[in-house]
This record gives structure tokens, C-alpha cells and sequence, in this order.
């Protein structure tokens, strides 16, 4: 681990996907919030899980090909340490509600068969868990979907129990 500047991961994993974005026709938005604080994290950890959601994303759009990925500070509440949040939406086929709740199953998918092993969202998931963070996912067929994941600042972030 060592401190990572989330909005330069963000940039730098865009830049990586750049020629697999400009091939599928995608556009992407970017919102990052300015001075965010640093993440004590492990980097390339963090990039897989962007990668991942990302090409998910991808994978999924119809006609709008369109992709937001945004960042922004989380105050601390009474529920909630202080933090970071990811979110990432895209305008895609959505996901059903029947199979929303078991997206981060492992080896459940909803790509065609062949093209996805159903282990992404699950990996995703165990890494933001090791980071003390938390994952959702909102999705509404024919609308998109969005990915939240919150990761905390705060010193006791890495030993998070589950």
C-alpha cells in the first residue's frame, strides 16, 4: 500500500482504455472532484477494479454510448466514515431486479456465454472490501447502471471487518 491520488488512478486508467473506448464509440464524462484527500491503498488493486466496472460498462451499452465516471468527498455522518466515492454510470442495458441482488455471486453473468466469466464484480468487490470500502450497484433495464463504491480515509480503513 502506499498513498494514491484517486482522480490521477481515474485519468491514467482512461488513458490505458483510450484505444478500447475510441474502437466501441464510447464517451466518457469525467467528474472529479478537485483536492481530493489520498488514499492510503494499493494502486494497481484499485485500477483493476476501474478496469473491470469500466469494461462492464462498455460491454453493456446499446445506442447512447455514453459512460460518467465521477468522484467526490464523503463527509463523515454517525453511519459513515469520511471518504471517497467512485461512481460509475453508464447507459446501458441494465441489469434486471431479479439478478441485481446477485451480481457479486461468483460466476454469475450476464454477458452471453463465452464472453464473461462471472468472477469481475466478485473480485471487485473483495478488493474494495480488503480497502475497508463498500460496493452497490443501482440498475434499471433499458436506463444503465450505476456503480458506487465508497472507500474511507480514515486511518482504521484496512482493518474493516467484512
Amino acid at each position: 500500500r502506499s498513498q494514491v491520488n484517486l482522480n490521477e488512478l481515474v485519468r491514467e486508467t482512461l488513458l490505458l482504455l483510450k484505444p478500447v473506448l475510441a474502437e466501441k464509440n464510447v464517451r466518457v464524462v469525467s467528474q472529479l472532484a478537485e483536492s481530493l484527500p489520498s488514499l492510503n491503498a494499493h494502486g494497481g488493486s484499485l485500477q483493476r477494479v476501474l478496469i473491470n466496472l469500466l469494461n462492464n460498462a462498455v460491454d453493456s451499452l446499446t445506442e447512447e454510448r455514453k459512460i460518467t465516471i465521477a468522484t467526490h468527498r464523503a463527509q463523515a455522518t454517525e453511519q459513515q466514515r469520511s471518504g471517497i466515492i467512485i461512481e460509475i454510470s453508464d447507459t446501458g442495458a441494465g441489469i434486471s431486479a431479479d439478478l441485481l441482488p446477485k451480481v457479486f455471486d461468483f460466476f454469475m453473468t450476464t454477458k452471453n456465454s463465452g464472453s464473461g466469466t462471472g468472477l469481475g464484480l466478485a473480485v471487485c468487490q473483495e478488493i474494495v472490501k480488503e480497502h475497508g470500502g463498500k460496493i452497490t450497484i443501482g440498475s434499471q433495464v433499458d436506463k444503465g447502471t450505476s456503480v458506487r463504491i465508497f472507500l474511507p480515509t480514515d486511518p482504521a480503513a484496512g482493518r474493516s471487518k467484512g
